[in-house]
């Protein structure tokens, strides 16, 4: 090779380094896209609103892979590309932008590495780390790909898949379809042998229903509570149970109810006639005994010292009593913020200067500063915000 021909390759390759290298020092990783421990997505910092190119980078800023139309990254560690058109700067709206582009995704591994090719029209994350939603169509059913595998193909008619989450058993992956009667049904995917079948009710306990560590389960016609490790910490005497909650769960046996803590200790040892759960921000709960209605606390003392002949649990800082034939409004120290006064429940609720406002059927009050009630006059009513009554189904 000559001198002369040696000097245009010379050049030629610092001129495509050079490209190569001013073109990394222009990526910035985007914000909170750390995909594992030492990859990043990237895009060019001059690129246009929205991005037209995303990289797979490492933390030197090295090109994995990519340009992509997207990038997306998961928990398993797998990461959503999409490939396809740029996006028309012209598009009408984001909606049309959106639908009509010709998009395609599919799957990389942690080194930028293609382990499912990009043939769907959407792949979405579930909580279930193994497994994608995909589709082809955002009209069509979807169906489900895990361990990089279409275990329910997408079809172009229902049922669709609608919720996908672990059973107790970490191989046993559930998911549910429903039709367009919005009939439902249960499945259960074993992750090892890809292998589908409908769902038992055995299969159909969920640790992801479970609350604060704890999950209900059966034996014997009896209800107890699991751990993590699917061991009883909470046996199973009881007739029925709630989940937990605020750090307690009900449990019903021989036509009373309780509250259990996570280590299955009856709250106060007290039985009630009836019992819900401790509101969010009071942390009180109603309970019933003797047949009259009172607020605990979590040590199972009515600290607010009064009883009533009815009452609705707390939401936020009130609760709707009733003291003998009257409903009024209670805070959390037991104070009157309405006085019982009225022949029937009612709706309580917050204006946008800061009082309360009662609302029964189609009329409205202000209440004064002694509890008491002023009608309003429909020209001068106003937006509130209004309060749910938070009673508790009977189930719970």
């Amino acid at each position: 090779m000559n001198k002369i021909h040696t000097s245009i390759l010379i050049a030629t390759t610092l001129i495509l380094v050079g490209i190569c290298v001013a073109g990394q020092e222009q990526l910035h990783i985007t914000a909170d896209t750390l995909c594992s421990k030492n990859t990043h997505v990237a895009v060019p910092e001059n690129s246009d609103a929205p991005p037209q190119d995303y990289y797979l980078v490492n933390d030197s800023k090295k090109i994995l892979a990519g340009p992509y139309r997207d990038i997306s990254c998961t928990e398993s560690g797998d990461v959503i590309y999409t490939i396809g058109d740029k996006i028309s700067q012209s598009a009408p709206n984001h909606l049309e932008l959106f639908e009509n582009r010709n998009w395609k995704t599919g799957l990389l591994d942690s080194k930028g590495k293609v382990i499912v090719n990009a043939s769907w029209r959407y792949l979405e994350r579930t909580l279930v780390k193994e497994c994608f939603l995909i589709g082809v169509d955002f009209d069509n059913a979807n169906g489900l790909l895990c361990n990089h595998k279409d275990v329910v193909k997408p079809s172009s008619e229902l049922p669709g898949i609608i919720d996908v989450k672990y059973s107790l058993d970490p191989s046993i992956v559930l998911y549910s379809t429903e039709d367009q009667n919005y009939e439902t049904n249960d499945y259960a995917l074993n992750l090892k042998t890809g292998t589908v079948h409908e769902a038992t009710a055995e299969e159909l306990y969920s640790w992801g229903d479970s609350h604060e560590g704890r999950l209900a389960k059966s034996k014997d016609g009896k209800w107890g509570f699991i751990n993590s490790k699917l061991n009883f910490v909470i046996p199973a005497v009881y007739d029925s149970v709630s989940y937990f909650s605020n750090g307690f769960a009900l449990a019903w046996k021989d036509n009373k109810r309780m509250y259990l803590d996570t280590n299955g200790v009856v709250l106060g040892g007290q039985k009630y006639e009836n019992a819900f759960f401790f509101s969010e921000g009071s942390n009180l709960g109603l309970v019933k005994q003797n047949g009259l209605w009172y607020f605990i606390n979590k040590q199972g003392k009515n600290t607010i010292g009064k009883s009533f002949s009815d009452a609705y649990a707390f939401t936020d800082s009130i609760a709707e009593v009733k003291v003998k034939d009257l409903w009024g409004a209670i805070d959390t120290k037991g104070k009157f913020v309405v006085t019982p006064q009225l022949p029937t429940d009612f709706e309580i609720s917050l204006s946008d200067a800061g009082t309360y406002v009662v609302t029964i059927n189609s009329l409205a009050y202000n209440v004064l500063p002694d509890g008491s009630l002023k009608a309003i006059p429909e020209s001068e009513r106003s937006s509130s915000s209004s309060y749910d009554d938070g009673y508790y189904d009977d189930d719970y």
